[in-house]
């Protein structure tokens, strides 16, 4: 067997030493990262296992590349299989000979009872999906890499990883209002992994930012980082740095292991994608809330100029009203008064005139006619005001003003308006529109704010899983070095305490050991990424259940506004009346004026009859001296009871205008109320509903792309299978790339490293898989549970 293949062997016996090693979800044509699993019934019936071996020089060039396939079957009838698979130095590992080829794929028997698998080996002829380039230099001027080795002095290298497989895919997502967006963008295979430096002896580590540090069992310092190649998660090319110093200084080797890992693989990716999920979800609720709000705003901000429009027709009217009394109605009371207090005066000249009726009655006689042509004209006078065009009208314009107030007051509402439903807000008033939508923001905040405490919560679990990482990463730290210090004593020559293969059991457990450690450091520090993730969606839930607050507040103040106008409309209390209250006093005032006048008509009629009389009884004047005078002494009681009347009716007349003009003033202070409800409400929908919901919307559009582009990288993590596999198998892959230090080891200790590789990568998984388990159930608080920006 030559040398090529007896390096190569060794690493494909590796897979078969380390048991089922399943490299990819049990999924038909699916890839992704090592997992251990047991071989049993949740295994697919039809696997191949790859592994991609590449020695690279000091540079990171590949300079010899083998792809080892794995393919097993279980409980399969037997068959030929055909896989896609280089044709350079293709041969079998566990058998002799050599596959043969169909086309570009080799064709291999496979099936039977129980579990049967094949081995394979060949040239891996294709450019490396996870490429690594090293750069060396000392005090800023780049080193060729030959020139490295026996340098003294501080030695500054940099590697660069990047994930190659990279395709533009067309992305397509909605933001929390709806709207479809369509962009295309380069879209990467999601690799995660580790990259390895193993310090040379002699060298003291300087500077290794972001790297974990450790001891090997020989004393050897190592340094790793733990990488994630592709976004969302991740840069697909990332930078490490390390500085060594030392005297006698080598090229470090260096080991960099690559996996293909999905979604429901990758606790801090399911975990991430979750949130997004979560956060679009949850941005569309608020901007679903928000957009009801904002349509209610604006319904609230038309209702309340339509009540400034009718309180300003109110106010014309009475404005109109009071123009008419002040210039007909109050001029002819006046004049009434005026003339009775006249009439007055001529009843006290004939009661005079009685007494000296032997002297007068010529005059008598003269003056009772001008008496009865001047009641005439009284009683025409007040005929006249009385008539249906008169003060009826006017009791009839006031009652009707009273009704149009009542219908607007009604439309407002009042403090006393029972709780309503939004949905069921039809023919409701003002005032309980109003206090509907700020319980409804108040519930859109009391939501807001569980998912803000839901966050925290989820910050608690987060720092007790980094908590539980860290502790098993000192446990199985403490268990390797215990297995390290025991071999020695129960193993060592040459009279060694266990037999030799209690003694190799030994040594797999410090190995085992060592490798739950490096596994749970890399548990503790993703929950600790994960820990700042939730706390910053932590801050943002809780800023908009603040504007929310804000928001009910508000509103709670445009309630409380209409309360006043309604009070002010119409305010149920005799002492402190409203428009309403004034309207109904000024239609009675009115109609006690109308009956007031109608008694002075009738009296002016009957004074007229009188003097009719007194000018038929003139000729009778001599002989009725005596009944003359009695009848002058009482038409002078008449007379001044007229006079007082009609003053009355005058200063009622007055105030009847006075109260118009109050009503005109009240009119317009209410219309004028009314049109700062309107822009009031168009504020709050401008200045905040609609910005509320405009900043919901904008900011829902970055989670909803990286959820997308967090699904379209799942689906290419079959890309990462170099080759591809036939529809009918589970395809898994692993790249592991290696720098040897600047003396390489002899063939078979590389083929030795490669196993203890594959074995470790084996153990490491299931060690982060138990951490997984440990951490799933308070991590999943269900669909309620909080989420960071974005699907």
């Amino acid at each position: 067997m030559t040398g090529r293949r007896a390096g190569a062997a060794l690493a494909a016996l590796a897979l078969v030493a380390a048991g089922p090693v399943a490299l990819a979800p049990a999924a038909s044509g699916a890839v992704g990262g090592p997992a251990a699993v047991d071989s049993g019934s949740d295994e697919p019936p039809l696997v191949a296992e790859q592994l991609v071996l590449s020695d690279l020089d000091s540079a990171g060039l590949p300079t010899r590349s083998v792809i080892v396939t794995r393919v097993v079957a279980r409980d399969v009838p037997p068959r030929q299989l055909t896989i896609p698979m280089s044709s350079v130095d293709l041969e079998y590992v566990d058998r002799r000979g050599a596959p043969p080829l169909s086309g570009d794929s080799m064709v291999v028997d496979v099936g039977g009872p129980g579990q049967t698998s094949v081995t394979t080996q060949a040239a891996f002829d294709l450019p490396q999906p996870v490429a690594l380039h090293a750069e060396y230099s000392q005090a800023g001027t780049v080193l060729d890499p030959a020139t490295v080795p026996g340098r003294s002095g501080d030695l500054s290298i940099g590697y660069t990883v990047t994930n190659t497989v990279v395709e533009d895919r067309t992305l397509n997502y909605r933001d929390a209002a709806g709207e479809r967006y369509e962009t295309t963008s380069p879209v990467f295979a999601p690799f995660t992994g580790t990259l390895t430096v193993t310090l040379p002896p002699g060298a003291e580590l300087v500077d290794a930012p972001d790297a974990v540090v450790g001891t090997t069992s020989d004393g050897s310092t190592w340094v790793r980082w733990s990488l994630v190649l592709a976004p969302p998660m991740g840069d697909y090319e990332q930078d490490r740095r390390l500085v060594l110093r030392g005297d006698d200084l080598q090229v470090p080797g260096v080991r960099l292991e690559a996996v293909p890992t999905t979604t429901d693989q990758d606790p801090a990716a399911d975990f991430a994608g979750g949130l997004l999920k979560s956060s679009v979800e949850g941005s569309a609720d608020l901007a679903e809330g928000l957009t009801t709000l904002d349509d209610s705003t604006v319904e609230l901000a038309t209702a309340a100029a339509d009540l400034a429009r009718g309180l300003d027709s109110l106010a014309e009217g009475a404005d109109q009203l009071s123009a008419e009394v002040d210039d007909a109605l109050v001029p002819g009371a006046r004049q009434v008064a005026e003339g009775a207090s006249e009439l007055a005066a001529g009843q006290q000249e004939v009661a005079g005139a009685a007494s000296s009726a032997q002297s007068g009655a010529s005059d008598l006689a003269t003056g009772a006619d001008e008496l009865a042509n001047g009641l005439g004209d009284v009683s025409d006078g007040l005929q006249e005001l009385v008539s249906a065009e008169g003060l009826p009208a006017l009791a009839a314009g006031a009652d009707q003003l009273a009704t149009a107030v009542a219908a607007i007051a009604a439309t407002v509402g009042s403090a006393d308006d029972p709780r309503i439903e939004l949905s069921s807000a039809g023919d409701a008033t003002l005032v309980q529109v109003v206090r509907a939508v700020a319980a409804g923001t108040a519930q859109l905040q009391g939501v807001t704010a569980g998912i803000s405490d839901g966050l925290r919560e989820a910050l608690t679990t987060l720092a007790q899983v980094t908590e539980d990482a860290t502790a098993a990463a000192k446990a199985a730290g403490t268990a390797a070095a215990l297995a390290q210090a025991l071999i020695p004593q129960v193993c060592a020559p040459p009279a060694p305490v266990l037999p030799a293969p209690q003694c190799r059991q030994l040594a797999a457990i410090a190995e085992q050991s060592a490798a739950a450690q490096e596994s749970a450091t890399a548990a503790a520090t993703g929950s600790g990424e994960g820990r700042a993730q939730v706390g910053r969606q932590a801050a943002a839930a809780a800023g908009v259940a603040t504007a929310l607050t804000d928001l009910v507040r508000a509103l709670d103040g445009v309630a409380a506004g209409l309360v006043q106008v309604s009070g002010a409309l119409r305010s149920g209390n005799p002492d402190d009346p409203g428009v309403y209250e004034g309207q109904v006093t000024l239609a009675r005032s009115l109609q006690e004026v109308v009956q007031a006048t109608l008694s002075l008509s009738a009296g002016a009629a009957q004074a007229e009859g009188g003097a009719d009389d007194l000018a038929a009884g003139a000729a009778d004047l001599s002989t009725g001296l005596g009944d003359l005078a009695d009848g002058a002494d009482a038409l002078a009681d008449g007379g001044r009871e007229l006079a007082s009347g009609a003053a009355a009716q005058a200063e009622g007349t007055a105030a009847v205008a006075s109260g118009l003009n109050e009503l005109d003033s009240g009119t317009t202070s209410a219309a004028s109320g009314g049109t700062d409800l309107a822009d009031g409400a168009w504020t709050l929908r401008e200045d905040g509903t609609r910005e509320v919901l405009g900043q919901v919307v904008d900011s829902s559009s970055d989670p909803a792309l990286a959820r997308a582009y967090l699904r379209a990288a799942n689906r290419r993590a079959a890309d990462a299978m170099p080759y591809g596999v036939p529809d009918d198998v589970v395809g898994r892959v692993a790249y592991v790339s290696v720098i040897s230090p600047t003396s390489p080891p002899d063939r078979a200790a590389a083929a030795t490293a490669a196993l203890a590789l594959v074995v470790l990568v084996s153990l490491g998984i299931l060690a982060g898989r138990r951490l997984r388990r440990a951490s799933d159930a308070p991590t999943q608080s269900g669909p309620d549970s909080p989420a960071s920006p974005g699907d």
